[in-house]
């Protein structure tokens, strides 16, 4: 339509701007509406940055006050996983193995022993430095990495197996990020396996025998929590009156399926479980709670058939029910 053409309010002014005029501000309302949008990204970023970085200056001020199993005894191949975890993880004979968030790296040593190729990574400098020294004592080849999880050195990739454990989603304040990174870091058939406290054990508080408080939220999601309750706080800093301050973020398990899910990574196992010991003090209701929860999850590999579906040349198997698995490691955090 011309300008001509155009039709006219009553006045007798143009009812429509110009096709040139409307082209630019509609072009200018996108560019602010993408202004708007980067500002919220650099804000949320920074956001996140400094939560990270208070969080490892509290990391380092408890890292002198927690503990491992003696070096002697992983020295002597001694492996500090629970029995469910072997087995989910395999054979991990010459694979590559990452544990985020390894803290002192018991468990990283433990993959050692089992024959992996395999390296911790933390965000505590003081963790990761006792880390290598404890290697060192136990005569154990390992590496370790000072390093946000949510951003591990680049030369961390094509893994086999991403390992978390134990206090670990509770410090992720970014889940779809966290999930995306993960799945971009494994290798074709590799796999993250998450073994860690229960959401709903995060935030109830045990008060006495059969009683319990809500001392959070179990929806909280990306809204850090500074107040947890004292048996929640990481080794180091419960029950000491000079803790530091730590922002934990709780997820709610769905939300961490479907973001490992989402990243396009194929759900292998899952499953929930009770331990009485993390609820210390409660009673002989205890074991009526969730206490943690473990999910594996592998990176489809696409030479190779997807064991989640049925071969129409079989017959479909019977299918035992799930088991009960055994937490041989009760320590909280």
């Amino acid at each position: 339509m011309s300008r001509e053409a155009r039709p006219h309010s009553a006045d007798g002014s143009l009812a429509w701007f110009s096709g040139s005029a409307a082209g630019r501000i509609g072009a200018a309302g996108i560019l602010l509406r993408a202004d708007r949008r980067m500002s919220t990204l650099v804000a949320v970023e920074s956001r996140l940055k400094a939560i990270t970085e208070s969080n490892r200056m509290s990391w380092n001020t408890i890292a002198p006050r927690r503990s491992g199993i003696a070096t002697d005894r992983l020295r002597a191949g001694e492996v500090s996983l629970a029995d469910f975890e072997r087995r989910l993880a395999g054979d991990v004979t010459g694979r590559r193995v990452v544990h985020l968030a390894c803290s002192y790296g018991d468990e990283v040593l433990s993959w050692a022993n089992l024959g992996a190729v395999a390296t911790g990574v933390d965000i505590s400098d003081v963790a990761v430095a006792e880390a290598k020294s404890r290697a060192a004592e136990a005569g154990i080849e390992a590496d370790f990495r000072r390093a946000d999880m949510l951003d591990p050195p680049a030369d961390l990739a094509e893994l086999d197996l991403v390992y978390l454990s134990w206090g670990a989603i509770c410090w992720v304040p970014d889940l779809i990020g966290f999930a995306t990174m993960i799945a971009g870091r494994l290798r074709p058939g590799g796999a993250v396996l998450l073994c860690d406290h229960h959401p709903a054990w995060e935030v109830l508080a045990v008060r006495g025998d059969d009683h319990l408080a809500v001392a959070g939220d179990y929806f909280g999601r990306d809204r850090p929590n500074v107040d947890q309750d004292d048996a929640k706080r990481p080794q180091g800093a419960r029950g000491e009156p000079d803790a530091p301050r730590f922002s934990a973020f709780v997820w709610p398990v769905s939300d961490v399926v479907m973001a490992l899910v989402g990243a396009g990574l194929r759900l292998d196992a899952f499953f929930e479980a009770p331990e009485p010991a993390l609820y210390a003090g409660l009673g002989q209701t205890a074991g009526a709670l969730p206490a943690y929860y473990v999910i594996k999850a592998t990176k489809p590999d696409p030479t190779k058939p997807d064991p989640t579906k049925p071969d129409p040349t079989k017959p479909d198997p019977i299918r035992p029910g799930p088991t009960k698995p055994e937490l041989t490691r009760p320590e909280p955090i």
